[in-house]
């Protein structure tokens, strides 16, 4: 089996620009560790784990909205690290 791709400096890469992650909590391709890892990468950016979905999330539950009406608050300040 091959190595995985080393994804983590194109996640590094995003530094300075403002950050939304949404993980559904079924996911079976972003493991809660992982997520976990990319909120410790990034403490700045906004997240949210939305129950009772899989890998994508619909973006039309509340946990969703929330996450995504704030990151949009930050885009429009001009906001990022």
């Amino acid at each position: 089996m091959p190595e995985p791709a080393p994804l983590w400096p194109l996640f590094d890469a995003l530094a300075g620009l403002p950050l939304c992650l949404l993980r559904g909590a079924n996911s079976d391709l972003l493991s809660p560790g992982t997520f976990a890892a990319m909120q410790a990468r990034r403490p700045d950016a906004i997240a949210a784990e939305v129950a009772d979905r899989g890998h994508v999330p619909f973006l039309d539950e509340p946990e969703s909205l929330a996450a995504l009406g704030r990151w949009l608050d930050l885009c429009r300040r001009g906001g990022g690290a």
